[in-house]
């Protein structure tokens, strides 16, 4: 309705709508892919839920070779998007449903490459975790990083309001920003310099390389927290983390490239970060299933604290191009070198790191097709 409202108003105070049409989009096919775990509850309740469940392997047999045409036709799509993003009268029809599709394809993709020939169970338990993962997690993540924010930021409140010069710098950057309504360029570049400082990077860092992977990694794999008292095999474990993590990673990039500024870059970047959240999440709930059946406790420290270094380590290099990047825009030399310097091989790390997750997640697939012999592969 937002997104439909700028079609009627007056042209000097209209805004693109394609950012709003992007995130309905996302929003409503967040909203169908719900449906089959709300489909296969309500029959087993009713104790219509079929009892032989080799047909999902089946369907993962059949739907095969329409998948990989899906994979060769992936650049297809992210060329026709770009043209589409560049053409901004048709944008907001056309790149939506190419969105979607953009961001759900690699994560479905790295996902087959996790699961693939290993026993998957039931729909029901599939799709619930699937749901769970895709909803419930990033609703319980948005509220406890944002207190985890909310503390940071009362905290740099009171270390702000004992400098009575940086007090008065912020009083006059309020003045002007609500006295001059300054275009977002003009902000950029007075916030810019501020942002580089010592200080905004390393709460930066703190925040997404620490905070939000210690949070993440615990509440990721909930969809596999919700099966505590099943009877679960670790290769049950890691398979609904993977599935949990895919439903997180769906979400997370379809929310966070609703944006038509860059679509192309966006869609790009976020390839890489469904292999970092399965790997991670698919072996913390391979830990957490350890911990029932075997009180393995050691061994889930370990993975999770594994998984937080991975996340972090991905976080923190996306943020140290980003102020690299920053820095170059605003044509000012950096307040913290080393970060600059970091910033600067970064993508290629950032690149590296996804591959050796690819490579990782593919290694642990065939040992786990070795450990269950009786597994008919495909």
């Amino acid at each position: 309705m937002i997104g439909f409202t700028n079609f009627f108003v007056d042209t000097d105070i209209r805004t693109d709508p394609l950012p709003m049409f992007m995130l309905a989009s996302s929003l409503l096919v967040t909203g169908i892919l719900i449906i089959p775990s709300a489909y296969f509850s309500f029959l087993s309740n009713t104790n219509k839920l079929p009892k032989n469940h080799n047909s999902i392997n089946n369907l993962w047999k059949k739907s095969r070779i329409v998948f990989l045409w899906i994979i060769i036709s992936f650049p297809i799509i992210i060329i026709l998007g770009y043209w589409i993003s560049q053409n901004t009268n048709i944008a907001w029809l056309l790149l939506p449903p190419l969105h979607i599709t953009a961001i759900i394809i690699p994560v479905i993709g790295v996902l087959f490459l996790t699961i693939r020939n290993l026993p998957l169970g039931s729909h029901q338990r599939n799709w619930g975790v699937f749901s769970t993962g895709l909803i419930l997690g990033p609703l319980i993540i948005l509220i406890l990083e944002s207190l985890a924010a909310l503390i940071i930021l009362i905290l740099v409140i009171l270390v702000i309001t004992t400098n009575p010069e940086m007090v008065d710098k912020i009083i006059k950057l309020s003045e002007w920003l609500l006295n001059s309504n300054p275009s977002p360029e003009l902000v950029f570049n007075e916030l810019g310099p501020y942002l580089t400082k010592p200080v905004p990077v390393f709460i930066a860092l703190l925040f997404g390389a620490l905070l939000v992977p210690l949070i993440e990694e615990a509440i990721k794999p909930i969809g596999v927290w919700l099966l505590y008292g099943k009877k679960l095999s670790p290769t049950d474990g890691f398979i609904a983390g993977a599935i949990s993590g895919a439903g997180y990673a769906i979400f997370e990039s379809l929310i966070l490239t609703s944006n038509s500024q860059e679509w192309t870059l966006l869609v790009l970047a976020r390839i890489s970060t469904g292999a970092i959240h399965i790997l991670t999440t698919s072996l913390v709930g391979w830990a957490i299933v350890q911990v029932w059946s075997n009180r393995r406790i050691t061994r889930l420290i370990i993975t999770y604290s594994s998984a937080i270094l991975i996340h972090g380590l991905w976080n923190a290099l996306s943020l140290t191009s980003s102020f690299t990047f920053l820095t170059a825009e605003l044509g000012i030399s950096s307040s913290t070198p080393l970060i600059n310097r970091i910033g600067i091989v970064a993508p290629f790390a950032l690149l590296v790191l996804a591959f050796g997750s690819l490579l990782t997640i593919m290694q642990i697939n065939k040992k786990l097709i070795i450990s269950a012999p009786n597994i008919n592969t495909f």
